[in-house]
């Protein structure tokens, strides 16, 4: 199996909050586990802003990040660039997505396309993974909140 996780799930593997034993068994059980390049930044930003609506330390924070980077080296990372613009074009045109969005959902669908094993899209926010499911995606079953 395969699993696009967009940024709203991977960040639940390093926050103890709703379905992050689901984030951890998933990461822990799968060897095939894709992301987009966007994601990068969304989880450094979120990580940035829980520490300072959680207030916790400076050296917490630190360790998360040391641990994500450790992870977000064992991923499959999606490149971003001008070759994903047709699709960008359809799915702007068919579902209201927020930009990354729009570029989580295209970079998995242009991996899955090349991909012959069972595939699965995850995302926490429900618009985008209405948008996938309705895009011909498998979003699994999953309760994300």
């Amino acid at each position: 199996m395969f699993y696009y996780l967009d940024s709203s799930v991977l960040v639940k593997k390093y926050f103890d909050e709703f379905a992050s034993d689901t984030v951890l068994k998933i990461w822990k059980d799968n060897r095939y586990l894709a992301i987009s390049q966007v994601g990068y930044s969304e989880i450094l930003g979120t990580i940035n802003k829980k520490q300072k609506i959680d207030k916790f330390s400076e050296k917490i924070k630190e360790s998360i990040i040391k641990q994500f980077k450790s992870d977000w080296d064992q991923l499959v990372k999606i490149n971003v660039d001008h070759s994903i613009n047709s699709e960008l074009d359809r799915i702007h045109s068919k579902y209201l997505l927020r930009g990354f969005d729009a570029i989580h959902l295209v970079s998995a669908i242009l991996l899955f396309r090349e991909l012959e094993e069972e595939t699965f899209f995850l995302s926490a926010d429900d618009n985008l993974a209405t948008a996938a499911k309705k895009d011909g995606l498998n979003i699994g079953i999953y309760n994300w909140k």
